[in-house]
């Protein structure tokens, strides 16, 4: 019998959280937004972009938000600003996972460009 062991990366692996929280920042900013706070965006991580953009700011422009959000990530990267560390415990799992044979593989929805 195949043990297999799927994983999402953003939340289960690695935590986004800071990264999530500036791109946030920078694309409210780019709209004159100020951004809610973080026990508030906390909650919406893990949403799509656009549902996460209207519980934020119900009257806002989505789609704009959107797009300034992915600007930002995607500009974050390309400079080496993202920091997305393993949780703790996580590479001890693994381990252990690997060593008891389990086939592994990890699931995202992260952009490959």
């Amino acid at each position: 019998m195949i043990k297999l062991a799927i994983f999402d990366c953003d939340g289960t692996m690695v935590d986004s959280g800071g990264t999530i929280r500036t791109a946030l920042e920078q694309a409210f900013e780019a709209h004159g937004l100020e951004c809610p706070p973080p026990e508030v965006t906390r909650k919406v991580i893990g949403l799509g972009l656009m549902e996460s953009m209207a519980a934020l700011v119900p009257d806002a422009d989505h789609g704009w938000l959107t797009q300034s959000y992915k600007d930002a990530f995607f500009a974050m990267r390309g400079a080496g600003q993202v920091e997305e560390p393993l949780f703790e415990g996580i590479l001890k799992l693994l381990d252990a996972l690997e060593a008891d044979d389990w086939l592994l593989g990890v699931a995202t929805g992260k952009s490959d460009r």
